[in-house]
């Protein structure tokens, strides 16, 4: 349920801001506390995690969106290690990969620097497990090949990026998948 909520709010900080609907909401909240409706004020509130929160959140979401769903293996280190939730298919995993991958890649630029550090960092973690998986499953879906140009995208806009930190943690991550796994749509 956690886990739920920290997806929704990570897509809710990630989508972009209409000026106009924040003053609907201003507008709105007026009139609630006007009221006294406390239940008003909370269903027109739109959360936004802070940008030193975004990191974090985002490393939650790519451990779990990148655990393996291999229920079969019984070591205790792989059932610690990855974030689980229940009643989640591949197919929901595959969207929330999608949708995040197609929002980092639109507002990559512009990000805060350690923000984009850890976009870097996902992308890596969606590539490798991608590869893994493709490779233990001999099968190749669209999504697979929208996932993978994505992630390469967001690798290219970070490795031409101005900043220098965020340029030498796409450069390194990028060479070094492209020496496990390579990169086949690189530009």
């Amino acid at each position: 349920m956690a886990l739920r909520r920290i997806i929704l709010i990570l897509v809710r900080s990630l989508s972009p801001e209409d000026d106009d609907d924040d003053n609907d909401y201003e507008e709105q909240e007026e009139k609630a506390t006007h009221k006294k409706d406390d239940s008003t004020t909370l269903l027109h509130q739109t959360i936004h995690l802070p940008t030193s929160k975004l990191a974090p959140a985002l490393w939650i979401v790519g451990e779990w969106l990148c655990s393996s769903d291999d229920k079969s293996s019984s070591s205790s280190s792989s059932k610690t290690s990855s974030i689980r939730m229940h009643h989640t298919t591949t197919e929901e995993k595959n969207a929330i990969r999608s949708e995040l991958l197609r929002l980092l890649a639109k507002f990559f630029s512009e990000m805060e620097s350690h923000i984009k550090c850890h976009c870097v960092h996902f992308v890596s973690k969606v590539l490798l497990s991608q590869s893994m998986t493709m490779a233990s499953t001999m099968t190749t879906s669209q999504d697979a090949i929208r996932d993978k140009s994505l992630c390469e995208y967001i690798l290219a806009l970070g490795r031409a990026d101005i900043q220098q930190d965020v340029r030498d943690r796409s450069r390194f991550e990028s060479l070094v998948i492209h020496m496990s796994i390579g990169l086949q749509y690189d530009v």
